[in-house]
């Protein structure tokens, strides 16, 4: 798997630079725009139910204790998610740069990925058959609902990173990096507007975890007022009421072949 991501991600960063250069010396923005509905595979393994404890700042009987049942989140099999697809081309002829975002979910699990690369592409009168490259970040959400304080305990679970109050929403985020390779189809039905076809063997994985809890003031963008705590963390411990940090290593990723169906329309 490493060797291919390295393989890809040279590839990637290559057709971008060109991308860049051309866009650069053009001085125009993105060329085209491409959207697409249809799944990429996203797999989840090695959470486990957690604790979140204040011992640290509370090491009496005044401590806080929260429960995360991130256990139930580990999925099964292919694990593919409905997912949309947005895309962004630079540059024209035989090599094209993109960015893209995916974005889809199941129940309270979401997922996604931000990627750059870029599409190697033949044109043959209304018909453009091409061969995808990327690479760039995977991630995968999960909503815990709110927080509530085990009985016995103390709220509210007061941390270094910040406060966590009895209701406040809980989210867990898990993060990795990702390259696929696959092939694209586009029958253009005028100068501007194609249908597109693409299908791309992605792999990836996950490597680290964090929990965000209370809510983001969207009048205040550049900040990030919920609380943040990495998994790592003194804090996330073992369910067993002890304070011992949990080691909860995530695992899983994307592994598999994503498909998605649309339009593209050229700037």
């Amino acid at each position: 798997m490493r060797n291919s991501l390295k393989v890809i991600t040279i590839a990637c960063l290559t057709l971008a630079a060109q991308s860049a250069d051309a866009r650069g010396n053009s001085g125009k923005g993105p060329s085209s725009v491409n959207i697409g509905f249809g799944s990429f595979p996203m797999q989840v393994s090695g959470l486990e139910d957690v604790h979140v404890s204040d011992w640290e700042t509370h090491p009496d009987s005044t401590e806080g204790r929260l429960a995360l049942p991130l256990g139930a989140y580990n999925t099964e099999g292919a694990g593919l998610m409905p997912a949309v697809k947005l895309g962004l081309g630079f540059g024209k002829g035989p090599v094209q740069g993109i960015f893209e975002f995916y974005a889809g979910g199941v129940s309270n699990l979401g997922g996604g990925a931000l990627l750059i690369g870029g599409d190697l592409r033949m044109e043959k009168g209304q018909f453009v058959l091409g061969v995808p490259l990327r690479v760039g970040a995977v991630f995968g959400t999960i909503s815990l609902g709110d927080a509530k304080i085990i009985d016995g305990f103390t709220p509210p679970v007061v941390l270094d990173a910040g406060t966590i109050n009895e209701g406040d929403p809980l989210n867990a985020t898990i993060t990795g990096v990702m390259a696929s390779v696959g092939v694209l189809g586009e029958f253009w039905l005028t100068k501007q507007f194609a249908i597109r076809a693409e299908a791309q063997v992605q792999q990836g994985s996950f490597s680290a975890f964090s929990i965000a809890a209370g809510e983001d003031d969207s009048e205040t963008q550049e900040v990030d007022e919920r609380v943040r705590v990495q998994g790592s963390d003194a804090s996330v411990v073992k369910t067993n009421g002890s304070r011992d940090q949990s080691g909860m290593q995530p695992g899983g990723g994307t592994f598999g072949v994503s498909g998605f169906v649309g339009v593209s329309l050229r700037l």
